[in-house]
């Protein structure tokens, strides 16, 4: 009985090995929703951009684990961090 051909099948990412592997991937963006500062763990941070929905660069910042939003508007912002030599792009909230 054939259930299926190989064009259905869904391949998965093989899951890492040894803990390393998983702190090397991962990228925190918090607290969300944030009021003041908004705060980056990562290893080997690069830059952190911050767009509006619409798309537009709002914010940039170089190495930095702790940043001032305080000059942005309440609303919700795409935040692109580049770490490790990869992007993550996460959703915060601005609220006052």
């Amino acid at each position: 009985m054939v259930i299926g051909t190989l064009e259905q099948c869904v391949f998965l990412r093989p899951l890492p090995q040894a803990v390393s592997e998983i702190s090397q991937e991962l990228v925190s963006v918090f607290p969300n929703p944030a009021h003041n500062k908004l705060f980056i763990s990562a290893n080997q941070l690069k830059s952190v951009e911050i767009f509006n929905l619409t798309g537009a660069k709002v914010a940039s910042f170089g190495n930095q684990d702790s940043i001032d939003i305080s000059n942005l508007t309440q609303g919700t912002y795409l935040v692109r961090v580049i770490a490790n030599s990869k992007v993550t792009t996460q959703i915060i909230n601005i609220v006052r």
